[in-house]
């Protein structure tokens, strides 16, 4: 992944502790608070570090959300000390109404994390609960399609239809293997081989799972069986437009506004799945497999 990943990352799934942490590090680092500038270099060491290797991934991103929880933790943790502190002492000293101008930055504060929160519960219920394997969020990276576990049901079904289980090839091709060698890991006739022996040498009274290259490669392969599903085996979210990315026009897409346009639009309704990449495969039938709900 490209240096700026982690810019892309953070924001987009940890902004309800990114808010508060950006704007209280400098506070804190004035006030020389020794856990709040541990926390900001725990934070930006991290981040450095991540960024510098070649291994980015989502699920690290968790190592940079931990510190910037802590962090902003700390942050409102003290800023609401001080406001209440300040408020009794204006209330005590001077009058309730020198207490207003603390009074409303408290309030305005606790609206913005409000509505970041609220924020933050859409976007974690469309990842976990709308789309949890479909890659139009970058959290999801590469994904096994649906595709596959509703296949599995068709193929169950049309075994079920005959005297004994019927045969399964699996094409190994492009790692096709995984994951059915977990889908199938109790199915009693099963085998995985290479292009060559499923292109050639497949059983056409079996069902044969074949990558899109073998199927290319052997054209005459399908014309030995009834029925050719195509699926999607393998699918991950688009990655062309931040791997182009460089600081000028990183720099560029934030002077002319349309940085921040795209990143609005994305925000709110994360990418497309028309633009998906997958590694596509065919499910060949010896004959038409039962409608599965």
């Amino acid at each position: 992944q490209p240096w700026v990943y982690y810019f892309m990352m953070v924001p987009l799934y940890e902004f309800v502790a990114l808010v508060p942490a950006l704007a209280g590090s400098v506070w804190l680092v004035l006030r020389r608070d020794r856990l709040g500038m541990l926390l900001i270099w725990w934070f930006i060491g991290t981040f450095i570090v991540l960024s510098y290797a070649g291994e980015k991934m989502p699920w690290l991103t968790v190592h940079l959300a931990l510190p910037l929880i802590l962090l902003a933790a700390r942050v409102l943790g003290l800023a609401a000390s001080s406001v209440a502190s300040g408020l009794r002492g204006a209330s005590s000293n001077i009058g309730a109404g020198t207490a207003l101008p603390a009074g409303t930055a408290a309030l305005l504060a606790t609206v913005l994390l409000a509505v970041l929160f609220a924020i933050s519960v859409r976007a974690s219920a469309r990842v976990t609960y709308l789309h949890p394997d479909t890659p139009v969020e970058p959290l999801i990276y590469t994904q096994t399609s649906p595709d596959v576990p509703a296949l599995l049901q068709q193929i169950v079904a049309l075994s079920e239809q005959t005297d004994e289980p019927l045969a399964v090839t699996i094409d190994g091709t492009a790692s096709f293997s995984w994951p059915w060698a977990w889908y199938l890991r109790e199915y009693p006739r099963v085998s995985y081989a290479g292009a060559d022996f499923v292109g050639e040498r497949s059983p056409a009274d079996g069902i044969v799972i074949a990558a899109g290259s073998t199927l290319r490669a052997y054209p005459e392969l399908e014309g030995r069986f009834a029925v050719a599903s195509p699926y999607r085996h393998r699918w991950w979210f688009p990655e062309q437009g931040y791997r182009a990315t460089t600081g000028s026009s990183l720099l560029s897409g934030v002077r002319d506004g349309s940085l921040l346009g795209s990143w609005r639009r994305f925000y709110w309704s994360r990418g497309e799945e028309a633009a998906i990449g997958s590694i596509d495969g065919v499910a060949l039938f010896p004959q038409a497999p039962p409608v599965t709900p």
